[in-house]
């Protein structure tokens, strides 16, 4: 018994055993057929802890007892028995892989039900709406637009919007953005500056332009209020995505690559 220190060092945790049932267990392969109290006092564990962890190696199999009318012996199993752990473990494993195999399908047929389904946020106020833009450099997705570019200037600073998102969205995500709206005078300014690998301008004239513009991406599609309240309204839908971007690229076909210059 004098390397039964040394071989307490293995490390059968993996095998579904803690300190005191490892402890017992090469107790037990060293003492052979043994009782309770010499298990606890050779593996140094308490009597109290010894009897509920020789239980539970029972009913993992590492152990085995003999009961006469005098006395119960506790045998440990031999140490191939972990390699009858390993094949059942095995075995499990891959009845699971089978099993998920034949499930995927339906898996997935559940999973891409549930991003049909629609949800709507809304957002008050120039915070609220800041949200948005976060969400959007969240998305990655190319972005596109279809609005009053003015009035949303006029609503969002300028600086901010360049330095919290044009710059953020340009340094770490690279999509592009496509933009319809009218012969504004940044709008006009960004035109110039032909970074069409970044932007991209259409351009339609109007007699009258609403306070308000579009913006959608991936499946994600923003009505924004630019009137006496700023306001967002987010549908999160991919059919109305859908119907959006026919109706966008629709307009970008038709409309103008240069702006009218006044």
């Amino acid at each position: 018994m004098s390397s039964i220190v040394d071989i307490m060092k293995m490390n059968l945790e993996s095998f579904g055993l803690n300190e005191t049932e490892q402890a017992i267990y090469l107790a037990g392969l060293a003492l052979g057929p043994t009782s309770v109290q010499s298990l606890s006092r050779t593996a140094n564990t308490k009597r109290s802890t010894s009897y509920f962890a020789i239980e539970n190696l029972i009913e993992k199999g590492f152990f085995r007892e003999r009961k006469d009318a005098k006395k119960r012996t506790l045998i440990a199993e031999n140490p191939k028995h972990l390699n009858r752990i390993i094949r059942k473990e095995e075995l499990a494993l891959q009845q699971k892989k089978s099993s998920l195999e034949q499930l995927m399908p339906q898996l997935e047929a559940i999973a891409t039900n549930t991003t049909d389904h629609s949800s709507i946020d809304y957002y008050e106020g120039k915070e609220g709406v800041w949200h948005v833009f976060e969400n959007m450099l969240k998305e990655k997705a190319d972005i596109f637009w279809l609005g009053n570019f003015g009035a949303a200037i006029e609503h969002l600073d300028l600086s901010d919007l360049l330095i919290n998102f044009s710059k953020k969205r340009r340094q770490f995500y690279q999509n592009k953005s496509y933009i319809i709206c009218s012969s504004h005078a940044l709008a006009q300014k960004l035109w110039e500056l032909e970074d069409t690998d970044f932007r991209e301008f259409r351009f339609i004239e109007t007699s009258k332009t609403p306070q308000s513009a579009i913006a959608f991406q991936a499946d994600n599609t923003t009505l924004f209020s630019f009137g006496t309240k700023i306001s967002a309204t987010v549908y999160h839908n991919r059919e109305i995505a859908g119907l959006i971007t026919l109706m966008f690229d629709a307009l970008w076909k038709t409309s103008s690559k240069t702006p009218k210059f006044e």
